[in-house]
């Protein structure tokens, strides 16, 4: 496998007999890893794992990312004209937003839940934004407020201003991190290929 940098390296091929993801079973999946791709991130993170079920296995699936109740549900989306709508890209296997700023321009976000704090790269996409700080589990960092807007509301996002420049190749400019994600729920349509985003907790879709 090449990575976005060039840089190359093996993966090794296994199948999962069985796997259960909620009420959902699945047999004989394919899967890939790097040699001990997944002890090197349990640490970085404090957290043991043995499995990353990534956006490969998602994207077909109709699901519901809940950052109020800290759940994963697969679900049939009702929808609700109320709730922030954007339009979704997973040609690159990642599942990227396009985004308007407040000033109009297009922009493209890619979702990320591994990311703590929001980024965004003002070399690859120059923006006058407004200065702020991020709050992240009793750690300040400087950020920039970035609006983003739908039809009928704003979310402000607080991001780092990183060099990210090595997403260029998806054609993104920022991150949405987990620090944005909390306190919203991010409603995932596979076949519509949007999201939309609660900022309140009242529950409307079902099962």
């Amino acid at each position: 496998m090449t990575d976005i940098n060039g840089n190359e390296y093996a993966l090794e091929k296994g199948i999962v007999p069985r796997l259960k993801v909620g009420e959902i079973i699945e047999k004989d999946l394919t899967f890939f890893s790097a040699n001990n791709e997944i002890d090197d991130v349990s640490k970085q993170v404090g957290t043991e794992f043995q499995v990353v079920i990534g956006f490969g296995y998602f994207k077909s699936k109709d699901f519901k990312l809940d950052f109020i109740e800290n759940n994963i549900e697969f679900i049939k989306p009702k929808v609700d004209e109320t709730d922030f709508f954007v339009s979704i890209s997973n040609d690159y296997g990642y599942l990227i937003g396009n985004f308007k700023s407040s000033a109009n321009e297009n922009i493209n976000l890619l979702f990320d839940t591994g990311t703590p704090i929001s980024k965004i790269d003002l070399n690859v996409f120059p923006l006058e934004l407004k200065d702020s700080t991020v709050d992240f589990r009793r750690q300040n960092s400087q950020s920039k407020n970035l609006d983003i807007k739908s039809s009928n509301q704003t979310i402000t996002l607080n991001m780092e201003n990183n060099d990210i420049s090595e997403l260029e190749p998806l054609g993104v400019v920022g991150i949405y991190g987990v620090n944005d994600m909390i306190g919203k729920v991010f409603i995932y349509n596979a076949l519509e290929k949007v999201m939309r985003i609660k900022t309140t907790g009242n529950n409307v879709y079902k099962k």
